[in-house]
């Protein structure tokens, strides 16, 4: 899923998003969700660290694992 591109990138669009889906889990109480991201100059690898996803050391084909265990306190962060 692309969130944001070009003009749009780095206004926290993304991040209002991940938050969304978190409280949306979080509701269901489910407090950890797995993506995976490829690499490259147009990834987000940043984006989901600085969410809090830490990488697993497992890959799908060029693509890198990555996971997050969250609280109702990190989706309240998240969306503030």
């Amino acid at each position: 899923m692309k969130l944001s591109s070009g003009p749009e990138r780095g206004k926290g669009y993304g991040r209002k998003a991940i938050g969304l889906v978190l409280r949306n889990l979080a509701a269901r109480k489910i407090y950890g969700l797995y993506t995976s991201c490829g690499e490259g100059k147009a990834s987000p690898p940043e984006l989901y660290q600085r969410l809090g996803f830490a990488a697993t050391g497992v890959y799908y084909d060029d693509e890198a694992e990555m996971k997050l265990i969250f609280t109702d306190a990190t989706v309240e962060q998240l969306l503030s």
